[in-house]
């Protein structure tokens, strides 16, 4: 499995190859095996000397988890300013340079329920995700007016208002756009010099031990390569100034 992430990443940064989709691997089976990491997007980020950024893409929604395979004890402690900056900047970059969205709407999800309830709840609101938001602001980057609280960010009204909602956990941006479109969602990593993406799910043991796989978002991972190649290719061949 890591072998073939390596020589993927290895002909993807020589132009071997225009991109690169993996399919879904065990996080258990490669940590028991001796890799060093929780999933092959970081294992990605290290190969490129980058900051793998996850953003998941169905139809109807796209989301960024902020913090990624790690346990949920550990998102308060690693929650800061400056990690909440640079995915939001890779994430309003890519939405430029990748999809065309000229002014990128970015909607900061809050950790705690009832986003804190201005720290009563929590205060990682207070001291790490608001701070960040009106530093985004400060930036041009549209943040909206206020961190969003979880329970609420996802109503149709807002996936109609935001391009992409930045969330501080992984179950926080996979749970709504699984329940919306489970067999379609993609994993577009940004922030890489090479083009990846991959199924938005898990290795689905008992489907194919029973013989009833489901490759539906195998194959919507694959043209979303194909197409950001061909993105890649006609903004190569523009003159630096249409850039």
């Amino acid at each position: 499995i890591i072998d073939s992430i390596q020589r993927a990443t290895q002909w993807a940064l020589e132009n071997e190859v225009d991109a690169i989709v993996t399919a879904p691997v065990s996080k258990k089976l490669i940590i028991d095996g001796g890799f060093a990491f929780s999933g092959h997007t970081f294992l990605l980020g290290q190969l490129t000397n980058s900051l793998p950024v996850m953003m998941l893409i169905s139809e109807s929604m796209r989301t960024v988890p902020i913090t990624g395979h790690v346990p949920l004890r550990e998102v308060a402690s690693l929650l800061t300013p400056s990690l909440i900056l640079d995915h939001a900047r890779i994430a309003a970059r890519s939405l430029q340079e990748w999809f065309d969205i000229k002014k990128p709407r970015l909607a900061l999800v809050g950790l705690n329920p009832h986003a804190g309830e201005h720290g009563a709840l929590g205060d990682e609101e207070l001291n790490s995700i608001e701070p960040a938001r009106q530093s985004l602001s400060q930036e041009g980057i549209d943040v909206g007016t206020a961190v969003l609280s979880a329970d609420t960010a996802f109503t149709p009204a807002n996936r109609e208002r935001y391009d992409v909602f930045m969330c501080m956990t992984h179950d926080h941006a996979l749970i709504p756009l699984k329940v919306l479109d489970f067999s379609r969602g993609v994993n577009c990593t940004l922030g890489l010099p090479i083009i990846r993406t991959s199924p938005d799910h898990g290795v689905a043991w008992e489907r194919a031990k029973h013989g009833d796989p489901n490759g539906s978002a195998m194959i919507m991972a694959a043209r979303m390569a194909a197409q950001l190649a061909r993105h890649r290719r006609t903004l190569a061949t523009q003159p630096t100034a249409l850039r």
